[in-house]
């Protein structure tokens, strides 16, 4: 055989060889059908901005917010709030006051009573004043009365009487004072008496001066013994006009209200607690 014939043999099977290799690696026509899919393109993170609440998308791990502090932390510096102040330490401490509690009500420790100045009688009310102590603690406000906070108290007048011949009633807690009559034959003026009326009559000193220092409630008259002079007493008439040089005409017992009222009558020799007695005007 010829080296010619030889060569185009060799290179006959070359081309056969390389038409199946090409048929081999040719892809069928439904080759997109069966490839298998490329992944798809990563996605950058979008950089997170102080302050903002990074997002979360489908598919991505949750994000993690930082920690909150606790509102208190251990060695915190102090800081001022409701009843909580801080000293030159930086400790907090108690006020004296806080001005964003409310007040405190003390009038369930007042109370009431009567005296006596120049001769008139005052119906008082010891107020129970707040002593401005709001703090119960700190950061507490003082929410109930106690003596510590309503320790203050000062005298307040409600009323007085303006006359010998007054009286005050009334002057107790959940009550409203008034003025009223004093006791009958209540000294009054010059060597005067009050009357049931609340008047002051000096014309008894004139008509039975001899009672000037008696409790002295009027005069009458009587049909067998004459013109007579009342007098408050106490233990028997007969005994109290003796003492004035005088003779017990009649006696009664006094009411309870008034020691000048008269009540029932009883014997001038007959011991009582409260008398009013009628005595002879002039002497024995």
């Amino acid at each position: 055989m010829t080296p010619r014939l030889v060569m185009r043999r060799a290179v006959a099977g070359l081309g056969t060889l390389a038409l199946s290799a090409c048929a081999a690696v040719t892809p069928p026509e439904d080759a997109d059908a069966i490839a298998p899919s490329s992944p798809p393109p990563a996605t950058m993170p979008t950089p997170a901005v102080p302050g903002s609440t990074p997002s979360t998308e489908p598919g991505s791990a949750p994000a993690t917010a930082a920690p909150t502090a606790p509102p208190t932390e251990p060695g915190a510096p102090c800081r001022a709030a409701l009843c909580v102040r801080c000293d030159a330490q930086g400790q907090p401490i108690m006020p004296e006051d806080e001005a964003a509690c409310p007040s405190v009500d003390c009038s369930a420790f007042d109370t009431f009573a009567t005296r006596v100045v120049d001769d008139f009688t005052l119906c008082e009310r010891q107020v129970h004043l707040f002593s401005g102590r709001r703090c119960a603690g700190l950061g507490v406000c003082q929410a109930q009365a106690t003596p510590d906070v309503c320790g203050d108290v000062r005298p307040l007048e409600v009323l007085r009487t303006t006359t010998a011949c007054q009286s005050v009633t009334g002057c107790v807690a959940g009550a409203m004072p008034a003025l009223a009559p004093a006791p009958q034959g209540t000294p009054c003026g010059d060597g005067g008496r009050c009357t049931e009326a609340g008047a002051c009559d000096e014309r008894l000193a004139d008509t039975c001066p001899e009672y000037a220092d008696a409790a002295l409630c009027g005069t009458g008259l009587d049909p067998a013994r004459g013109r007579y002079c009342a007098v408050a007493a106490t233990g028997t008439c007969a005994a109290t006009c003796t003492s004035f040089r005088r003779a017990c005409i009649a006696a009664y017992e006094a009411s309870p209200a008034d020691a000048c009222v008269a009540g029932a009558q009883v014997g001038c020799l007959e011991q009582r607690p409260a008398l009013v007695c009628a005595c002879t005007q002039s002497n024995l």
